[in-house]
């Protein structure tokens, strides 16, 4: 077994060590939550991105279904929780490399046909769901296809909660927008090491109020200051997209490598043009 969590079971393939089975209970879900997961999982096998984990096969056997994907030992997760163990910040150019692809595989999913027509939404989307390739140079997001609605424990949710959108905690509202909120907390807590903490222990529905602004007093870069600006508003729609994202780091020509020498530009640049995410 190489993980566990409240959905699923996660197994090594003896025969095929590139390659992981998920194991994932149907029982206890009506039928219509049953049927959404079958519909999730079977589309996933026509996805096809570098962003975006690769799956298999899809088996389903007495009240159970096997999930084969592409095997990857490393989670975002992971590596936040060494940079915290050693107090060591996350390189500001390896941040921007995960949030340009991550971004990148998010606005292909978002363009793929899904229900209603606004493509496939993640709804989970945290650091233990992106995966980092062995060369350290991939991010890779996974965690796709479960109908989570009907599969959330009150002990679970508390864990992920600090990268819901705010709709989706007053409403249970998910779309493309509240994956880009999730992108943006996810980016907060690379850039700080500290996972976000919004709601300082209150409800949401005493937090997440008309004039509400995200403390982002403990980012001190000043563009990553500036894109979490854009990206934790209450109101999706003036989030921006994914694709709007992936083109905003293309416009300013980033790269991993060579961000670090450019950054004071960069900030200046950004701060002239704040529309090009709006």
């Amino acid at each position: 077994m190489l993980s566990k969590d409240a959905f699923s079971v996660i197994y090594s393939l003896r025969r095929g060590p590139h390659l992981t089975v998920e194991e994932i209970q149907l029982g206890g879900l009506d039928k219509n939550s049953a049927d959404a997961i079958r519909l999730e999982l079977t589309a996933l096998l026509d996805l096809s991105h570098p962003g975006v984990l690769k799956y298999h096969q899809v088996i389903e056997d007495e009240g159970l279904i096997y999930v084969v994907t592409d095997r990857h030992s490393r989670t975002l997760d992971n590596l936040l929780a060494e940079h915290k163990r050693r107090k060591n910040l996350v390189p500001i150019a390896m941040i921007l490399s995960a949030m340009k692809q991550v971004a990148a595989a998010l606005a292909y999913l978002h363009g793929v046909n899904g229900a209603n027509n606004r493509g496939l939404v993640h709804c989970d989307l945290r650091p233990a769901n992106i995966f980092i390739s062995a060369d350290g140079e991939r991010f890779i997001i996974a965690g796709l296809g479960l109908c989570k609605d009907a599969l959330w424990s009150e002990s679970t949710l508390m864990g992920v909660a600090v990268y819901m959108a705010p709709e989706v905690l007053l409403r249970n509202e998910s779309s493309p927008a509240s994956d880009v909120w999730s992108l943006g907390a996810i980016i907060y807590e690379l850039v700080t090491l500290r996972r976000p903490d919004f709601l300082g222990g209150k409800e949401p529905a005493e937090v997440f109020v008309d004039g509400w602004r995200p403390d982002l007093s403990g980012v001190a870069d000043g563009f990553m200051q500036n894109v979490l600006e854009r990206i934790l508003v209450l109101d999706p729609g003036r989030r921006p997209t994914a694709r709007k994202l992936v083109r905003l780091l293309r416009i300013l020509n980033i790269s991993a490598d060579g961000q670090e020498a450019r950054g004071t530009r960069l900030k200046v640049i950004y701060s002239v043009s704040p529309r090009l995410v709006c």
